[in-house]
Protein backbone atom coordinates (compact mmCIF):
# COMPACT_ATOMS: atom_id res chain seq x y z
CA UNK A 1 0.00 0.00 0.00
CA UNK A 2 1.52 3.50 -0.68
CA UNK A 3 1.19 6.26 1.00
CA UNK A 4 1.46 9.72 -0.10
CA UNK A 5 4.12 11.70 2.04
CA UNK A 6 3.17 15.39 2.55
CA UNK A 7 4.36 18.15 1.62
CA UNK A 8 6.82 19.53 4.05
CA UNK A 9 8.64 23.02 3.90
CA UNK A 10 11.84 23.28 1.99
CA UNK A 11 13.77 23.86 5.10
CA UNK A 12 15.24 20.80 7.30
CA UNK A 13 13.10 20.04 10.37
CA UNK A 14 13.65 21.54 13.93
CA UNK A 15 17.05 19.91 15.71
CA UNK A 16 16.40 15.68 16.96
CA UNK A 17 17.22 15.06 19.81
CA UNK A 18 18.18 11.59 17.68
CA UNK A 19 19.10 10.45 13.99
CA UNK A 20 16.73 8.61 12.02
CA UNK A 21 19.35 5.70 12.48
CA UNK A 22 19.10 5.68 16.04
CA UNK A 23 15.05 6.28 16.02
CA UNK A 24 14.08 3.71 13.86
CA UNK A 25 16.60 1.03 15.72
CA UNK A 26 14.79 1.89 19.27
CA UNK A 27 11.35 1.20 17.37
CA UNK A 28 12.96 -1.84 15.41
CA UNK A 29 13.84 -3.08 18.79
CA UNK A 30 10.20 -2.62 20.45
CA UNK A 31 8.84 -4.01 17.40
CA UNK A 32 11.15 -7.27 17.27
CA UNK A 33 9.11 -8.81 20.08
CA UNK A 34 6.12 -8.90 18.12
CA UNK A 35 7.35 -10.41 14.91
CA UNK A 36 5.31 -8.30 12.54
CA UNK A 37 5.82 -9.84 8.96
CA UNK A 38 4.52 -6.58 7.52
CA UNK A 39 3.86 -2.97 8.41
CA UNK A 40 4.39 0.58 7.48
CA UNK A 41 5.89 3.58 9.12
CA UNK A 42 5.66 7.25 8.31
CA UNK A 43 7.74 10.08 9.64
CA UNK A 44 5.45 13.26 8.79
CA UNK A 45 6.30 16.24 10.86
CA UNK A 46 7.62 15.30 14.80
CA UNK A 47 5.52 12.35 15.51
CA UNK A 48 5.95 8.44 13.61
CA UNK A 49 2.90 6.70 12.63
CA UNK A 50 3.31 2.98 12.51
CA UNK A 51 0.12 1.22 10.59
CA UNK A 52 -0.25 -2.43 11.02
CA UNK A 53 -2.01 -4.77 8.72
CA UNK A 54 -5.81 -6.13 9.60
CA UNK A 55 -4.25 -9.24 9.93
CA UNK A 56 -2.13 -8.50 13.40
CA UNK A 57 -3.90 -10.20 16.09
CA UNK A 58 -5.86 -8.38 18.90
CA UNK A 59 -3.52 -9.36 21.27
CA UNK A 60 -0.62 -8.50 19.21
CA UNK A 61 -1.97 -5.19 18.49
CA UNK A 62 -2.55 -4.41 22.04
CA UNK A 63 0.86 -5.41 23.41
CA UNK A 64 2.17 -3.18 20.73
CA UNK A 65 0.15 -0.28 21.97
CA UNK A 66 1.00 -0.90 25.58
CA UNK A 67 4.74 -0.57 24.46
CA UNK A 68 4.71 2.23 22.96
CA UNK A 69 2.12 5.24 23.54
CA UNK A 70 -0.93 3.11 24.69
CA UNK A 71 -3.09 4.75 21.72
CA UNK A 72 -4.38 3.34 18.85
CA UNK A 73 -6.67 4.39 15.99
CA UNK A 74 -7.43 1.91 13.43
CA UNK A 75 -4.28 0.34 13.38
CA UNK A 76 -2.83 3.54 13.57
CA UNK A 77 -0.59 3.54 16.35
CA UNK A 78 1.43 6.96 17.17
CA UNK A 79 5.21 7.18 18.05
CA UNK A 80 6.15 10.34 19.89
CA UNK A 81 9.80 11.47 20.37
CA UNK A 82 9.43 10.17 24.57
CA UNK A 83 7.77 6.66 23.36
CA UNK A 84 11.44 6.53 21.35
CA UNK A 85 13.78 7.58 23.72
CA UNK A 86 12.31 5.69 26.26
CA UNK A 87 12.79 3.03 23.89
CA UNK A 88 16.57 3.60 22.65
CA UNK A 89 17.48 4.14 26.56
CA UNK A 90 15.97 0.49 26.99
CA UNK A 91 18.08 -1.01 24.47
CA UNK A 92 20.74 0.53 25.28
CA UNK A 93 20.67 -1.51 28.60
CA UNK A 94 19.73 -4.39 26.76
CA UNK A 95 22.73 -3.74 24.26
CA UNK A 96 25.57 -2.99 27.56
CA UNK A 97 24.51 -6.25 28.99
CA UNK A 98 24.24 -8.60 25.22
CA UNK A 99 27.54 -9.80 23.86
CA UNK A 100 28.07 -10.54 20.07
CA UNK A 101 27.93 -8.97 16.84
CA UNK A 102 25.17 -7.68 14.76
CA UNK A 103 22.42 -10.58 13.60
CA UNK A 104 19.67 -9.88 10.72
CA UNK A 105 16.99 -8.30 12.74
CA UNK A 106 14.36 -5.41 12.26
CA UNK A 107 16.04 -3.46 14.56
CA UNK A 108 19.54 -3.71 12.74
CA UNK A 109 17.77 -3.40 9.50
CA UNK A 110 15.64 -0.57 10.27
CA UNK A 111 19.00 1.52 11.65
CA UNK A 112 20.42 0.99 8.35
CA UNK A 113 17.34 2.34 6.78
CA UNK A 114 17.73 5.08 8.94
CA UNK A 115 21.30 5.91 8.27
CA UNK A 116 19.77 5.56 4.47
CA UNK A 117 17.67 8.33 4.90
CA UNK A 118 20.08 10.75 7.44
CA UNK A 119 22.72 10.21 4.34
CA UNK A 120 19.76 11.77 2.25
CA UNK A 121 19.14 14.78 4.56
CA UNK A 122 15.65 13.24 4.51
CA UNK A 123 12.86 15.38 5.67
CA UNK A 124 9.47 13.34 5.52
CA UNK A 125 9.48 9.85 4.97
CA UNK A 126 7.49 6.48 4.83
CA UNK A 127 8.71 2.68 5.20
CA UNK A 128 6.48 0.20 4.16
CA UNK A 129 7.81 -3.09 5.44
CA UNK A 130 6.95 -6.41 3.76
CA UNK A 131 8.64 -10.05 4.45
CA UNK A 132 11.51 -9.59 1.04
CA UNK A 133 10.98 -6.08 -0.13
CA UNK A 134 11.22 -2.54 1.69
CA UNK A 135 10.38 0.09 0.25
CA UNK A 136 11.29 3.97 1.28
CA UNK A 137 9.43 7.06 -0.24
CA UNK A 138 10.89 10.24 0.98
CA UNK A 139 11.68 13.84 0.85
CA UNK A 140 14.73 15.85 0.34
CA UNK A 141 15.46 19.29 1.59
CA UNK A 142 14.86 20.95 -1.81
CA UNK A 143 11.61 19.38 -2.03
CA UNK A 144 11.96 16.57 -4.11
CA UNK A 145 10.41 13.06 -3.76
CA UNK A 146 12.30 10.03 -4.30
CA UNK A 147 11.41 5.88 -3.85
CA UNK A 148 14.28 3.51 -3.04
CA UNK A 149 13.38 -0.24 -2.99
CA UNK A 150 15.25 -2.78 -0.85
CA UNK A 151 15.57 -6.32 -0.01
CA UNK A 152 15.51 -7.40 3.13
CA UNK A 153 19.00 -9.03 1.94
CA UNK A 154 20.19 -5.85 0.53
CA UNK A 155 19.44 -4.20 3.28
CA UNK A 156 21.64 -6.84 5.79
CA UNK A 157 24.25 -6.89 3.25
CA UNK A 158 24.37 -2.87 3.79
CA UNK A 159 24.81 -3.35 7.41
CA UNK A 160 27.36 -5.68 7.42
CA UNK A 161 29.43 -3.50 4.94
CA UNK A 162 28.77 -0.28 7.02
CA UNK A 163 30.05 -1.81 10.25
CA UNK A 164 32.51 -3.91 8.93
CA UNK A 165 33.92 -0.29 7.42
CA UNK A 166 33.58 1.90 10.89
CA UNK A 167 35.27 -1.28 13.11
CA UNK A 168 38.46 -0.85 10.09
CA UNK A 169 38.15 2.74 10.65
CA UNK A 170 38.22 2.39 14.28
CA UNK A 171 41.18 0.13 14.46
CA UNK A 172 43.27 2.54 12.16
Amino acid sequence: MEYPIQNQSKRPPAAQTLSYAQSLRAIGQALEAFRLKAFELHKNGSEYILHVGISASAGKLKAITGKLSGRVDHFKIPITSSDIDRLDAEGRSRRRSASGGPTANLSLSLRVLGDFLDEERAVTFSISWAPHLVMVQYQTPNGNHRVRDFTTANIYDRAVHKLGVQMYLRRS
